[in-house]
């Protein structure tokens, strides 16, 4: 069961240190089947350092991310991905990382649409 400690709940600032980041389990077949392989091991990284980043839904205690979900979305050779990632509280306090959850090509928007392990999006 989560508990308040597992929202970050006051506004904080976004790491832009891609090792602040852990994949989850289920991270990586969104990254195989969604982004060509010459851009796997940029991508990611080129998003978490220069991407735009906003809230990307409600948090959700029972998530696969358990945190609070947040977009990095950024225009990368003329296509706009968006990657979806939970901030933990904990991740703040040097006891672990914050989650990678998943990747699409296209704006915060449609990560409802194209990402179905990804958290809830506004529409």
């Amino acid at each position: 069961m989560s508990t308040a400690a597992d929202l970050v709940t006051v506004p904080v600032a976004v790491p832009r240190d891609p090792p602040a980041y852990r994949a989850t389990h289920h991270f990586q077949q969104p990254l195989n089947e969604r982004v060509p392989e010459h851009r796997r091991g940029t991508l990611p990284r080129g998003l978490i350092e220069a991407g735009h980043v906003s809230r990307a839904g409600e948090y959700r205690p029972n998530g696969s991310g358990k945190g609070t979900p947040v977009a990095f979305s950024d225009e990368i050779a003329g296509e706009t991905w968006t990657l979806i990632v939970a901030l933990r509280p904990r991740a703040f306090g040097r006891d672990g990382k914050h989650a990678a959850l998943t990747v699409y090509q296209g704006p915060l928007t449609q990560a409802a649409e194209t990402a179905d392990d990804s958290p809830e999006v506004p529409a």
